[in-house]
């Protein structure tokens, strides 16, 4: 099973994106155009040539077999199309967070970026074998100036100010359900303390 699952891999990802990305057509595409409507041409000459069909005949069944072969082309581009503009419909309304420390102070601020509102936020904390679990946020509304303070209380014992080899795992969702997550490791060197190692939808 694992053999055919590579085997599918390998065909699916490093092959048809090579042909993709030298013809504009991915594998698949080009196995319909040779097998099915080059396969179903030759077929129908055949019948010709055995006098199976008249010329008539065969003509008349090459122009449907050209029609039925542009119609399900059409249907594949206009779903990938749609599949695209959906998708990029909801990553341009999708919460996007960003976690800062604040200057002079004991304090992460998440920050909403996205232009979706953000809610069931569930933030953990982590070094190493340890996990320790942050207050929860209801909610959080769209950009522009949307953000909450206090995520971290001084009362976990967490100290960003020493401790520099951590990160904080959050999972959030957008208002339709979808569900992201992100992560944010410490890092001194950026302005918010923090960088984004990670932050897709699941």
């Amino acid at each position: 099973m694992n053999s055919f699952l590579k085997f599918r891999k390998w065909l699916e990802s490093d092959i048809s994106n090579t042909v993709k990305n030298a013809t504009d057509n991915d594998l698949f595409d080009w196995i319909n155009l040779f097998v099915l409507f080059g396969g179903g041409s030759a077929f129908l000459f055949m019948l010709f040539w055995k006098q199976i069909l008249e010329l008539k005949d065969t003509i008349q069944a090459l122009v449907f077999w050209f029609t039925a072969f542009v119609i399900v082309r059409y249907t594949k581009e206009t779903y990938h199309l749609k599949k695209l503009a959906q998708k990029q419909n909801i990553t341009s309304i999708r919460p996007y967070l960003r976690l800062q420390k604040k200057a002079g102070e004991n304090q992460l601020q998440l920050v909403n970026e996205g232009k979706g509102v953000s809610v069931n936020l569930r933030s953990v904390y982590k070094k190493g074998d340890q996990e320790i679990l942050l207050p929860g946020i209801t909610a959080m509304a769209a950009a522009p100036g949307s953000f909450t303070e206090g995520l971290t209380p001084a009362r976990l014992g967490i100290n960003f100010d020493s401790d520099i080899d951590c990160s904080i795992e959050i999972n959030y969702e957008d208002i339709e359900g979808r569900k992201y997550y992100a992560i944010f490791k410490r890092n001194a060197e950026y302005n918010d303390k923090f960088e984004i190692v990670k932050q897709r939808e699941r």
